[in-house]
C-alpha cells in the first residue's frame, strides 16, 4: 500500500459540526486522526461521513494526545465543543474555525450555518428575484470552511513556525468564493440581484426527481471532467441528446459560442440545456427592478439611519441598461446628520460579429470623508 502524502502527521479533531470535514480532509492525506468526541458533532449522517478513519480517544488520554500533535482543529465557541488551551500543544498548528474570527468587532458574535451564509452576501444572489434569498437545505457554509482549514493547517506547517495559531472565519471563508462582485460594490455601487435558474447566457439550476441539481454549460478546463461525466449518465440512461454526445467539451467555450448554436445543434433545439433570457415585446416588460429601504435608531446614543438602494435594468436586442442608486443618512442628537448617495449607470451595447461596447458612469457624494461631488465614468 502506498504511503500517505501526509504520514506521521499527527492530528487532533476537536472540532464541532463546521470544522468536521477538516480532519477528515487530512486523514485521507494520510495523516494519523484522532477523535475526541463531544455533543457538538452533529448528525449522525454527518459523523458517519466525517468522522469516518478517525480514532477516538477519551478524556484521560487527551493530554498526551495533544502534547504529541502536529496539527489540532477547534471550534471556540461553538455549542457542546471543548474549548481548550492551545499551550496544551506545544510544537502544533493550532486552527480555530470560528463564524467570524477570533478578534474584530464580530468576534463574540455566534452564527449557524444559515447565519454565515448570509454575513457573507451569498444568500443575497441566491434565489429568484422576485423572491427571498434562499440557501442549500445542506449546510453550505461548513463544506467551505472544512476544506479552507485544512488547507490553513498545511500552509502553517508549510511555514515551520510552532507552535502557531491560526484564525479561519468562516464567514470570510464563504465571502472569497464570492469571487470580485463583494469588491465591485466600492467601485460602481451596483449590490447585484438574484437571477434565478439562470447564470449569465445558461441555465443553472434543474428540477429532478428529488429536488434540485446545479449544472450548466460552461467552459474552462476545471468543468471539463463534470461535463463528460454528465454527458456519459445522460448516454447510459439512453437519452437522445446529440446536443451533449457531439459536443467536444475539451474545446468547447461558453464565451465565444454563437446564439444560433445555443438554440440549435443538428437542427435540434438545445432548450434542454439552455436558458436565453426573455426580451418582451413592448418596452415596461423589458424593465425589471428593485427598490429596499431600510431605517433604524439606535437609543444608546439617539442615532438615526436611514438607507435607500434601488435597481432598474432595461433589456433591448441591442442593449443592456443598468442604472443604480444609494443613499444612507445618518443622523444623532447634537451633531450634524452625515450623508452618503450614488448614483450609477452603466451600458451593453451589442454590435456584429459578436462585438459589444459597454460604458458606465457614477456621481458620488460622502459627507463623511468630505466628499463634496465626483464623478467617474470609464
Amino acid at each position: 500500500m502506498t504511503e500517505g502524502l501526509l504520514a506521521g502527521l499527527r492530528v487532533v479533531d476537536l472540532a464541532g459540526e463546521p470544522a468536521q470535514m477538516a480532519a477528515r480532509i487530512l486523514g485521507d492525506l494520510g495523516a494519523d486522526v484522532r477523535l475526541f468526541d463531544h455533543p457538538g458533532r452533529g448528525r449522525d449522517i454527518d459523523r458517519l461521513a466525517w468522522d469516518a478513519g478517525k480514532t477516538a480517544v477519551d478524556e484521560s488520554s487527551l493530554r498526551s494526545v495533544l502534547a504529541e500533535a502536529d496539527v489540532v482543529l477547534d471550534t471556540p465557541g461553538w455549542p457542546g465543543a471543548p474549548e481548550l488551551d492551545p499551550s496544551l500543544a506545544p510544537r502544533a498548528v493550532w486552527v480555530s474555525v470560528t463564524p467570524f474570527g477570533l478578534d474584530g468587532p464580530r468576534s463574540g458574535w455566534r452564527a449557524s450555518d444559515l447565519g454565515v451564509m448570509a454575513a457573507s452576501g451569498n444568500m443575497y444572489a441566491t434565489g429568484d428575484p422576485d423572491r427571498a434569498p434562499v440557501r442549500c437545505t445542506e449546510p453550505s457554509a461548513w463544506c467551505h470552511a472544512g476544506p479552507e482549514a485544512a488547507f490553513a493547517a498545511l500552509t502553517a506547517l508549510a511555514s515551520g513556525v510552532r507552535p502557531q495559531r491560526v484564525d479561519v472565519s468562516m464567514q470570510e471563508v464563504v465571502l472569497v468564493a464570492n469571487m470580485g462582485a463583494g469588491g465591485r460594490f466600492a467601485r460602481a455601487g451596483f449590490r447585484g440581484r438574484r437571477t434565478g435558474a439562470a447564470i449569465g447566457r445558461t441555465r443553472e439550476i434543474w428540477p429532478c426527481a428529488d429536488g434540485y441539481v446545479s449544472f450548466g454549460l460552461r467552459g474552462g478546463k476545471a468543468r471539463v471532467p463534470n461535463l463528460q461525466t454528465i454527458t456519459r449518465l445522460v448516454e447510459e440512461a439512453g437519452l437522445d441528446s446529440p446536443a451533449l454526445s457531439e459536443r467536444d467539451w475539451t474545446t468547447y467555450n461558453h464565451l465565444a459560442i454563437s446564439d444560433e448554436e445555443l438554440r440549435k445543434h443538428d437542427g435540434r433545439a438545445l432548450a434542454d440545456v439552455i436558458r436565453l433570457a426573455p426580451i418582451g415585446s413592448r418596452i415596461w416588460s423589458r424593465i425589471d427592478g428593485s427598490v429596499d429601504a431600510g431605517f433604524s435608531f439606535a437609543q444608546a446614543n439617539l442615532e438615526t439611519h436611514w438607507t435607500l438602494n434601488g435597481t432598474a435594468t432595461y433589456r433591448s436586442p441591442r442593449y443592456l441598461l443598468n442604472a443604480t442608486v444609494a443613499s444612507q443618512i445618518t443622523a444623532q442628537e447634537n451633531d450634524d446628520s452625515i450623508s452618503r448617495n450614488s448614483v450609477g449607470l452603466s451600458g451593453h451595447r451589442s454590435l456584429a460579429n459578436r462585438w459589444y461596447t459597454v460604458g458606465w458612469g457614477q456621481v458620488q457624494q460622502n459627507q463623511e470623508v468630505s466628499l463634496d461631488l465626483r464623478v467617474v465614468a470609464g
